[in-house]
């Protein structure tokens, strides 16, 4: 097999993988309860294991550092089922962290080349326009004709709506999340569609898929996906006034905003903290957590013990407290350190190159998971595939871009921008 052929195959499968990510909860019952997202995961890592055995695979620092962490967070899991309430249901959800392994194992390996993580971000922006657009049709469908073609129950969000669109997805947290990285795609092509058209369509188009996109965010019925999605925005927004120096276009704009805000703070506090006019029971659920913390302040009861420890059938929906109640500070930490390595390496692409292809990249990259760690406040999002998706695609761009970040250090902040000297044109 030629090396040319080797590397279709792999992207091949990659891509297979990514667009398996819908159907995460479709479980086959044949093949022992595995997803056909597990199945080609599987077959992926096959194929890698093969190109390892023929020692053809290359691992950055940064890279290897993430894979340990995740093994360093499953390893936690399987100290503390030793004060697990329910150690059969432990020991199952632990091996559930073997699959974020693979996954990040897989996407590291995956992608070797600037042309082929770009040809990525494309496929993750057309795979949202068509969840986005079947996302929407759930809940039209159920209001003009009443009847239902998919979808959760759920509160009124926005639009006066009792459902919720979930498009192929089991749930609106694990469709928002992939409408996360979308918006992400979409927003920084629209920002910079003049400079550096990564998407190769029209503005018009861009705009129209951007607003899709936004419909199928509200569709979601998600408070804390539309809430994390305005804050990312305007956090952007602020990022550009800045390097631009416009802050009397920053006031202007912002002040109505605020105004509205101030003026409307006790109806945003109970649509945050309230449900139907009581306390949200996720306040209670949060002081569980911290009981549980209080009690295994290190490595905790272990992931997925929140339900047996605190007597409630239901997870706590807030991604930080839950992990330091199941995990402790220990897998706190290790979390943590996973996100702030990612922000860090964000900080160092955007002040250490000026290469607007670079920017492009590294804005969608920013804004999307800007939009998944906010949305994790109110969400339990450890196992969300498209969560690890971003983080692997974070710490490959950097590792595919550190030679110009060191030609910037070499030359005493002058970006040569030499990482793209080599890479044609049209292979965008």
């Amino acid at each position: 097999m030629s090396a040319l052929t080797k590397y279709q195959v792999k992207d091949f499968l990659f891509i297979l993988l990514l667009l398996s990510l819908p159907f995460y909860s479709f479980n086959l019952p044949i093949i022992i309860n595995l997803s056909i997202q597990d199945i080609i995961l599987l077959i992926n890592l096959f194929y890698i294991f093969i190109n390892f055995l023929n020692k053809d695979l290359k691992l950055g620092k940064n890279q290897l550092k993430l894979l340990l962490l995740i093994l360093s967070f499953l390893i936690l899991n399987i100290l503390a089922l030793k004060n697990s309430p329910d150690l059969a249901n432990s020991v199952i959800k632990s091996l559930s962290l073997l699959n974020i392994f693979f996954l990040v194992f897989v996407t590291i390996f995956s992608i070797n080349s600037i042309q082929f993580f770009i040809k990525v971000l494309k496929i993750i922006y057309y795979i949202t326009l068509v969840l986005s657009i079947n996302g929407i049709l759930q809940v039209v469908v159920y209001e003009i004709f009443g009847l239902y073609i998919g979808g959760v129950p759920g509160y009124p969000f926005i639009f006066s709506t009792y459902l919720r669109a979930t498009s192929l997805f089991e749930n609106p947290n694990l469709y928002s999340f992939f409408l996360h990285m979308g918006y992400g795609i979409s927003l920084a092509c629209l920002f910079f569609y003049k400079k550096f058209n990564m998407l190769k369509i029209k503005f018009k188009y861009i705009l129209l898929n951007h607003l899709l996109i936004l419909c199928a965010i509200i569709a979601s019925g998600s408070k804390g996906a539309f809430l994390s999605l305005l804050v990312t925005f305007f956090f952007f927004l602020l990022i550009i006034i800045i390097r631009n120096k416009t802050w009397p276009f920053f006031i202007i704009l912002i002040s109505p905003i605020i105004s509205l805000v101030l003026s409307k703070i006790n109806i945003l506090i109970n649509m945050v903290f309230a449900d139907g006019g009581e306390v949200n029971p996720r306040i209670i659920y949060w002081k569980y957590v911290i009981i549980m913390f209080k009690e295994k302040p290190f490595i905790g009861y272990g992931i997925d013990s929140f339900r047996k420890v605190s007597g409630i059938d239901y997870i706590p929906h807030n991604l930080y407290l839950q992990t330091l109640g199941e995990q402790g500070i220990l897998g706190l930490s290790i979390l943590l350190l996973v996100f702030f390595n990612c922000i860090y390496f964000m900080i160092k692409i955007f002040t250490k190159t000026k290469d607007i292809k670079t920017l492009v990249i590294a804005t969608s990259l920013v804004i999307g998971l800007t939009q998944m760690l906010i949305h994790s406040i109110s969400l339990s999002s450890l196992n969300n595939p498209m969560l690890w998706i971003c983080i692997s695609l974070i710490n490959i761009f950097y590792f595919l871009i550190r030679s110009e970040i060191k030609d910037y250090d070499e030359s005493n902040g002058i970006p040569r921008s030499s990482y793209w000297r080599g890479v044609k044109k049209e292979s965008f």
